[in-house]
């Protein structure tokens, strides 16, 4: 079974030429095309997660990846959820 996860790009690049990425662990979707109604449908719900980790940063991109497709060397950043709050 396909799990796909919403992935909030930042805009910018950090000191070390990281991007800032907010994974989504919840929803989870079952197709690509359901993500995708659900990120169009709830704008305001992506933007008021985002900022509630990063303040409110401009989002640069809203994607939907396929779980098996993130790098596995995401590293959660200190000053907000692991779960959620990822740069690489």
């Amino acid at each position: 079974m396909l799990k796909i996860l919403i992935v909030a790009v930042m805009v910018g690049i950090g000191q070390g030429g990281e991007r800032n990425l907010f994974v989504f662990t919840q929803p989870i979707f079952e197709t690509t095309e359901q993500c995708i109604s659900y990120v169009k449908n709830n704008p305001q719900e992506i933007q008021l997660r985002v900022a509630q980790s990063y303040g409110f940063r401009p989002i640069e991109q809203v994607l939907c990846v396929d779980s098996s497709k993130l790098p596995t060397e995401l590293v959660p950043l200190e000053d907000g959820p692991p779960a959620n709050k990822t740069s690489i």
